[in-house]
């Protein structure tokens, strides 16, 4: 069970299925949801909310439930967000898999339940190891290898060729072949270098912001650059679409802010356990001047290193998470307030928060999904996407 900002998801195992039920305290709006145990991968049944992946599903399903019946604290839960970030659905993943290895559906939804299962990976190869027995209608299948207690199956396929077979078998759609306006990067350890920060920021928090992590190249292609990044993308192709529609719908409502609409959406696929997130709060820096503005007429208390005039936290995205979290209700309280205040950069312009957006839904949308968005540039937006 999750409970903050009056909203309680409890998880309960129904037979041959997984159930939510969700209550906002404060809207009294309540939701319940089930799906059928085997469409979470890697599932083993049990209790759904000691399962990290079945937690995830659950929670997502109920908080965009409640948001859809007009609930406008559902994503505000940060206990829910972090059981959501960079956990995708992965629905397709058993079909994208049986795909590549020409075996059933079925049988490689089986062998996903193993719980010795170990796979390993290089650009254009991937090899499924587990012991043997575990998964008999696999192990009856010409591509698996069984060798006394262990048995495989590998698969070697150039990656372009697997991007086009998936979207060939309706994995993804054809425009991600060849789309201007998506592109894909490469993994980048231990976080991304921060956008530099404004002149009159820098002076005083030069000594404080976390050094650049070692790029090195990292070239933007028309599809992934690995097997790993295409299986990765296939499995949750819908939840990524949504992802994007909510990158955009957030950039729109920060344009008035100063922040441009992008040409183009980039996709990163990464190992979350080695990845982290420097991106900040504050999208431009006449959102950031004008909220601290706000905040010395107002008790409310963001999270120590998000407040706009605080030096910048380690980089964490849970940290991060919570924070825009805050954000969100304190634009929803200055709302509610009628507060209007002159823009912290252009004193000339009215910033009448009663009639602006709150950019915060959208970003707050996005880290439920599984995915998260991480950097802002130019003319491009990246969002992360954790590996299988």
């Amino acid at each position: 069970m999750s409970v903050s900002s009056g909203v309680v998801v409890s998880l309960r195992a129904d037979g041959a299925s997984v159930a939510a039920r969700a209550r906002c305290g404060a809207c009294r709006i309540e939701h319940d949801a089930s799906i059928e145990s085997e469409h979470i991968v890697g599932y083993l049944g049990g209790d759904p909310a000691r399962d990290g992946q079945a937690r995830a599903v659950l929670t997502r399903m109920a908080l965009s439930a409640l948001r859809a019946k007009g609930c406008s604290h559902a994503m505000h839960d940060r206990a829910a967000m972090a059981d959501c970030a960079l956990r995708p659905d992965r629905a397709k993943l058993p079909a994208v898999l049986a795909a590549l290895f020409d075996v059933g559906e079925r049988g490689m939804r089986e062998l996903l339940t193993v719980s010795a299962l170990s796979a390993q990976w290089s650009d254009d190869s991937l090899t499924l190891r587990w012991k043997s027995g575990a998964a008999p209608e696999i192990e009856q299948t010409s591509r698996c290898s069984v060798s006394g207690k262990r048995a495989e199956m590998s698969v070697t396929i150039a990656v372009d060729e697997a991007w086009e077979m998936l979207s060939a078998r309706g994995f993804v759609s054809d425009e991600w072949l060849a789309s201007e306006s998506r592109g894909f990067r490469t993994h980048i350890e231990q976080g991304i270098s921060p956008t530099e920060l404004p002149a009159n920021v820098r002076r005083w928090r030069a000594a404080t912001v976390p050094k650049a992590s070692a790029r090195g190249a990292d070239p933007c292609s028309p599809a992934p650059t690995s097997l790993r990044a295409c299986v990765t993308m296939a499995s949750d192709a819908a939840g990524a679409v949504a992802t994007e529609v909510l990158v955009r719908e957030a950039l729109e409502r920060l344009e008035p802010w100063g922040a441009s609409r992008v040409r183009r959406l980039s996709w990163r696929v990464v190992d979350a356990s080695r990845w982290r997130t420097v991106r900040q709060s504050y999208w431009t820096e006449s959102l950031r001047v004008t909220i601290a503005s706000v905040l010395k007429a107002r008790q409310f208390e963001l999270p120590h290193g998000y407040g706009p005039t605080d030096p910048p936290p380690p980089p964490a995205w849970w940290s991060l998470a919570a924070a825009e979290s805050a954000l969100a209700r304190l634009w929803d309280e200055l709302r509610v307030a009628g507060v209007a205040r002159a823009d912290g950069i252009d004193a000339a312009r009215l910033r009448d928060f009663r009639t602006l957006l709150n950019p915060y839904e959208p970003l707050l949308a996005i880290w439920s999904t599984g995915f998260v968005l991480d950097e802002l540039m130019p003319d491009e937006a990246v969002i992360v996407a954790a590996q299988w």
